[in-house]
Order: structure tokens, then sequence, then C-alpha cells
């Protein structure tokens, strides 16, 4: 910087700028979308660049007006990211802090520097915002941008000030910029990402949820007594993978500089004007403004700027910038105020403002030529339809609504059951964009009254009119349609909780007129009541599901039963009757039966009847067919126990049966064959039984059963036994020998036979005399005669008894004393 310069700067008084609450004005002919911003958004930015900026990257969602990469696709403003017109703050070397603004304020407006690789170079005049005409110029700076399709990379070259010195001729700094791609993550070029990003991104019409922002550059230091007077930008460095779409985004440069306002800004010195009035009517003229205005830098010297705009705001939002005076009021401008700025732009320069005064802008009026009229019936019921005209108007396309008081919009309407009671009015709305609406209100003559439903065809039962049968009702026809509700009726009676559309007839009900009282309901309609008549209720007959079964075949003393099966009402129950021969049995009442020994040959039959209340007896009669004798079984067999020998009874212990009273006979048998009159229980073997075997046929029958034959196990007979009953003794002719009888030579001596335990027993004699028997017939003999030689000798006899099929015996009768002479 010259000293003269520095001096200048100095006298001055200095104003910095404000950086909050100026917004960026676009290119002109491009007309703004509504802003969601506050009212009277700033038409111009503070961003020194903007002269330089053909691209916007910023705009709201929906806009049409930002394309940062030919694809519609931008940052959208309010999603986070950096604010515009607001002052931003980057580190620098050291404990620097280097400032910056965004461009940006107004949708559509011009935003950045956007060059492709194969456009010429640009060279930006930056004294005032960074060099020698500045307050303080910049020692360090860092550019602010981003690029699409992928990172570019650009030639910069700094041009200094010659700063008067000899030593250091006048120089050029030039190095190479890459920004990273502005929704890429990964740092090109050394470039770091500014932080906040914008949470959203608009591309090919779609709102994206990405984190997209821009790039910072790597901090320059302008040398030690050099100022950057301008910069240029040299954009044909082809990308090294050939992606020619891919663009460079130049949105602000960072520097500690110190600006002067009265250096930098456009001043406008002069009036911009509106007419007096606005009215607005369809075909209006062009609005125009009267632009009286000079511009001047900060010495107050005229300067041409590089463009003049105008930017039009409605109610406080930018609606469209042109390149001339004029604007064409629009229908939704009516009833708000409208303003008009110039806005003056030269590179390196803060753009300059002039506003007009705001203008209001009156709505259009018309009127009926014949009014609306309301057609109704003088008593207003629900379900009525009522309507209201639309009227006829002077100005042509009027569009005419309907507001009736209970909500609905349309000309005609069916009065409802929620209007029941109201009065009923409908504002007749005629209007036109632009325009003062007309409106006439009309009401009906009274409270709406209740409907009146209109039977076509009244309800009907279907159905049987019989015990357990289910009549259903079957709705009848109304207009409007109604809800019905029931009441049964038995004879006239209301029946307890018989309200449903479905009726079981009870057993209580049979023998009564069944009836069904209707009301059909709806809301806002007087209720419509009958009663549609029935038929006697009568009993019905019970069903078989199952058909019972008795037993075949019955036999004496075993049982015989039925099987009841099921029947429908499920709660029927069953009685049964036995009978043999037809002739029924006394107390044969259960499901099972007994057939006794008389009811053999004879037939068995059961009864069984059906009942239910309310239904009709269902009587069956089932044959089981005659009468079998049962089969006599032996449960324990007959035997025989113990031992059998000639001579000894032999008793068989009876066995025992299935039934009582049974008849027992019996057959003894030799060796298997029977033996002549042996039939009774007992027997005593014979000598011709000896060794054989001994068993017994028993045959057992009882009444009503078959009779059954089993053989005992068998025996054999071993020899009989006996003893003596009566010891044998000697007689002297009739006299009884003793002890002390005296036998005498020549005396004849007798032994009696003895007695036994049996009969028929043969005997022989053996006489002895002393020791020595008497040898031949004479001593074989019954008597001896005592011969001399018997003198002094005692007399005794052996006896010999024997019976076929016992053991033989010997008996040692007394012995006498000894013989005397």
């Amino acid at each position: 910087m010259n000293t003269s310069t520095k001096t200048r700067a100095s006298s001055r008084t200095r104003k910095f700028i404000a950086l909050a609450g100026i917004g960026a004005v676009a290119l002109a002919g491009i007309v703004a979308a509504p802003s969601a911003m506050a009212d009277d958004e700033p038409a111009a930015s503070t961003n020194w660049l903007e002269g330089y900026f053909n691209n916007t990257g910023i705009a709201d969602a929906g806009s049409q007006n930002g394309d940062i990469d030919g694809q519609n696709g931008f940052f959208v403003r309010g999603a986070g990211g950096l604010g515009a017109n607001v002052s931003h703050s980057i580190a620098g070397n050291g404990s620097t802090s280097l400032n910056y603004t965004l461009a940006g304020g107004t949708d559509g407006a011009a935003d950045n520097l956007s060059l492709n690789w194969e456009d010429p170079n640009v060279t930006i005049d930056t004294s005032l915002g960074l060099g020698s005409q500045t307050t303080t110029p910049a020692t360090q700076l860092r550019f602010i941008g981003t690029s699409t399709y992928g990172s570019i990379r650009v030639n910069v070259t700094l041009n200094y000030e010659n700063d008067g010195n000899p030593a250091t001729p006048d120089a050029s700094d030039e190095f190479l910029l890459e920004f990273s791609d502005w929704c890429e993550n990964t740092s090109q070029g050394g470039s770091v990402a500014v932080t906040p990003k914008w949470t959203d991104r608009s591309w090919s019409g779609n709102v994206q949820s990405l984190a997209c922002g821009l790039w910072a550059s790597p901090v320059k230091d302008i040398p030690a007594g050099r100022t950057v007077e301008s910069i240029t930008i040299k954009p044909n460095v082809q990308p090294v993978d050939n992606e020619t779409v891919r663009r460079f985004h130049l949105f602000a440069i960072a520097s500690d500089a110190v600006v002067d306002a009265n250096e930098i800004a456009i001043q406008g010195a002069g009036t911009v004007t509106l007419p007096g009035s606005a009215t607005y009517s369809v075909g209006m003229p062009v609005t125009t403004a009267t632009a009286s205005v000079t511009w001047q830098n900060g010495a107050a010297a005229t300067i041409t700027p590089d463009s003049v705009r105008y930017v039009w705001q409605v109610g406080g939002k930018t609606v469209k910038i042109t390149s001339t005076p004029e604007y064409q009021i629009l229908a939704q401008d009516a009833g708000k105020s409208l303003r008009v700025v110039a806005v003056a732009k030269k590179a390196g320069m803060l753009t300059g403002t002039v506003a007009s005064a705001t203008l209001p802008i009156q709505f259009g009026s018309f009127s009926a030529t014949t009014p609306p009229a309301l057609t109704a019936p003088a008593t207003v019921r629900v379900g009525d339809t009522i309507s209201a005209s639309a009227g006829a108007y002077d100005l042509p396309d009027a569009l005419v609504t309907y507001q009736w008081s209970n909500g609905a919009t349309t000309p005609s309407i069916q009065v409802a059951p929620s209007d029941l009671g109201q009065t009923l009015s409908v504002t007749v709305s005629a209007s036109r964009p632009g325009y003062s609406s007309v409106v006439n209100t009309l009401q009906t003559s009274g409270q709406v009254q209740r409907g009146q439903l209109t039977t076509n065809a009244q309800a009907t039962i279907a159905g049987t009119f019989a015990t357990d049968q289910v009549l259903t009702a079957t709705a009848g026809q109304y207009v409007p349609t109604a809800t019905e509700t029931y009441e049964w009726l038995a004879d006239g009676a209301s029946i307890p909780e018989a309200t449903g559309s479905n009726y079981q007839i009870k057993a209580e009900d049979v023998g009564k007129v069944i009836s069904l009282r209707v009301t059909a309901t709806r809301n806002g309609y007087e209720d419509s009541q009958y009663t549609v008549t029935g038929s006697p209720a009568v009993a019905s007959d019970i069903a078989v599901v199952v058909a019972p079964v008795v037993s075949q075949s019955p036999t004496v003393n075993a049982v015989t039963a039925v099987t009841p099966g099921t029947y429908a009402p499920s709660d029927a129950t069953s009685t049964f009757q036995w009978s043999v021969n037809n002739v029924a049995v006394a107390g044969a009442t259960g499901v099972t039966f007994t057939p006794r020994a008389a009811d053999l040959g004879k037939s068995v039959q059961v009864k069984i009847t059906v009942s239910a209340p309310g239904y009709n007896d269902l009587v069956t009669t089932l044959s089981a067919g005659a009468v079998k004798a049962a089969t006599l079984t032996v449960t324990t067999q007959p035997k025989l126990t113990g031992s059998a020998k000639v001579g000894t009874n032999v008793k068989i212990t009876a066995g025992t049966y299935n039934t009582a009273g049974v008849l027992l006979t019996y057959q003894w048998l030799r060796n298997g064959a029977p033996i002549a009159g042996a039939t009774k229980s007992a027997y005593t073997p014979i000598a011709t039984d000896r060794l054989g075997g001994l068993s017994v046929r028993v045959t057992a029958s009882a009444a009503g059963f078959t009779s059954v034959t089993t053989t005992t196990n068998t025996l054999t007979v071993g020899t009989g036994t006996f003893k003596v009953k009566t010891k044998p003794a000697f007689k002297v002719g009739k006299k009884k020998i003793t002890k002390k009888t005296k036998i005498k030579v020549g005396k004849k001596l007798t032994v009696s036979k003895g007695k036994y335990t049996t009969s028929g027993v043969k005997v022989t004699y053996r006489w002895y005399v002393g020791a020595k028997k008497v040898a031949g017939k004479k001593g074989a003999k019954s008597s001896y005669k005592v011969a001399k030689k018997n003198a002094g000798k005692k007399i005794f006899v052996k006896l010999t008894v024997k019976k076929a099929g016992y053991s033989t015996i010997t008996v040692k009768t007394a012995t006498t004393k000894k013989v005397s002479r």
C-alpha cells in the first residue's frame, strides 16, 4: 500500500460492515420462489465477491432456482449448514482468525463463482476486499468452496502491489487449489471440511438426507510488505481421470483484512418511486417504478455499475428480479404491500441498494346481478334435501363456494341427524383471486324436525314353529335404511331376553302363537313399530342321532344289555321295559336284563321310550331273540382225596359251578369202566377193585343250563385190612373155658371163629400142644380131642383169617392150663 493511500484511509471515519440481515441478489430476470425467511428479505448480500458470482448453490426446498451440479442439485437452506449474510470465522495460522460471509440470503440469488476446466481465466479485483484499499490488508487467506462430480484443481495466482522497494520487485504467487466433492468425506489437495454441514441436499427434485458442505483450502500467507490487488483463477487444468463435467465453485475468501465500508460499498443517491395506488383487476397494466438514482463509490465519485437489477418484494418476500423497473401485479398480491429495490453490482465492491416506499395493493370488487336463493320445504326434516343456487355476477369466472352452518360445502345437502333441532343456514360466497368476495347468507324457516321412515316391506319370520327350532327375523326394507330391534312374543306377551334376530322355540312355548314386534330406528328419525304374526308352536319329533342297539342271543343267567342311542335334543331321556314273549317283566326297567331259567326258549324284547320337554315321545321296541340255555361251567373240579382200599368207604368232593342249585349225579369207575350200581357220592371198594384205578364221572345239571360231565382224578385201590372184634375162644361142650378151667385128657375142645371188622372172612385152624403144632387134618379142625400124650401140656390155636382183597391175619387164642389126666 502506498503512503498516500494509507493516510487517506486513516483520516476517514471507519465503519465496519454489519454482516447480519442482508441478502444476496440473483442474476437479472430470475424469478425467486417465496421464501421462508422473515418479512422484508434483504435484496443484497455482504459478500464483496457477489459481482463475480454466476451460480446458485443454496436454495429453498422445492425451488427451481438452485443448480450447483447441472441437475438442479443444491444445498437446502434451513437444513443446517452455514447461514447467509452472517459472519463466519475459520482458523488461520497461529492464533489468527479469518472471517468471511456467504451470499445466498434470497432464493434464486447467485452465491458462488462456478468454473469448468474449459472456461476462460477469471481475474478478481481484491484491492477493496483484501488489498491496498482496505483499512488493514490481509496477511492470511483461505478459499471457501467446493466441487461437483468429484474434486477439481485450478491454478490460482495472487497478484501483489509494488511496494516501492527496489530490493523487492513486483511479484505474483501461483499455486494449485483443489476442493473435494460437495458430498464427499475425503479431503483432497489439503482442503478441510467446513462445519456445520447441510443435513439435506436437493438432487433431481428429491430431498436427500446427506451431509454435504463446503471445503476450506490450506492457509495462504501473504509475504510481508505485499498486498493482494487481484486474484487470477485459471481453471484449465484437465481432471486426471478426464471427468470433464466436474466444476469448481468459489463461495467466499476468508481473510484477516479489515474492510472500510466507505471504500467497498456502492452508494445510491436518489429515489425509486412506485405509483400512488394500485387496485387489482384482471388485465390491469404493468406497474412501473420511476428510478432516479446516481451510483457512487466511497469517495462520492459517480460510478457505473456492472449491472442494475430490480428486486420486487410483495409482503416483504422477494417474488421477482427484473432488469427493468416493471412488474405485473398478480391476483395473489392483492391485500399485500409492494416494494421494489434497485440493486447495483460492481466487481470487487459490495452491492448498493435503493428501495422504494411500500405500496398497498387493494382487492378488486364485483357484485351479484342475481342473488343466490334457498330451496327448502316449509318444515325441514332429517333426510330432506335442501339447496342453494349460485346466483349470477358481473365478474366472469367468479368461483362460488358454499358454507353451511353444519359444515357442508356443497350446493345441496341432505339434512343430517346432527342437524336435529338446529336452524340451518348457508353462506354463498362468490370469489376470484385478487377480488373481495361477494357474500350472501340464507336461512331455513324453522328448526329441523325428526325425519319419517317409509316402510317398503315389513320384516318376516322364517323357520319352523316347533320346539328347539330357530326362527329368524328377515329384515324389512325402509327408506331411508334403518336399524331394526326385535321383541319376540308368545301369545302376545314378551318373552324375557328374547330380543335378537333369532329365537329358539322352548318347550313352554308349545301351543302358543309366536310373533315378532319390530321397531325400525334411525338416528334423527321417528321410530316405526309393527308386529309380525307367526304361528302356534308345536312339539317337535325327537330325532335319532345314533340308533339304540340290543345285544342278541340272550342266555339264561347272562346279562342282555341295550345301548340306549343318542338323540336330538341332547337332553332327551330314555326309559326301558323288558318283556319275555311280549309280557312285561316286573321291575325290569334298566338298561340290562338277565333271563331266568323259566325264560329258556322264549323271546326277549325291550321297549325304549325317549322323552324330552316339548317333544313327542319316541317309542322303539327291539328284539333280542330267543333265550338260550346257559353253559354250566365247572369252577372247582370234583375230586377224590386221600387213599382208597378195599373195604374202606371213599367219598367224593363235589366241586363248584358257575350257578347255584346244581344237581349232581355220579358213576364210579373201575379202570374207567362203570361199576354197576355205584352211583352215589360214596363207594366202598370191593375185592374186585383191588389194585384197580378208582374214579368218578360227575354229571352236573341245572335248570336253564346245559349239563356238564367231568371225571375226577383216579385213586389206586389198595389191599383192605380188618381187625379182631371178638377174639376166638375155647369151649368144652357148650361151656366156655376160662383161665381156671381144667382141661382133662379125652375132652373135646372147640374153638370159635371170633368176630372181625369185616364180614365174609374164611378161617383156617392150626392146633398147638405145648409148642408143637398138631399136624395133619387133626390139627386143622375147629375142634380137638385131648389125647393122653397131651397131658401136662398147654393147648392153644392159631387161626388164619382171610378175605379176598384183604390182608390175611393170624389170631392166637389164649393158652389153656396144662392138661390133666
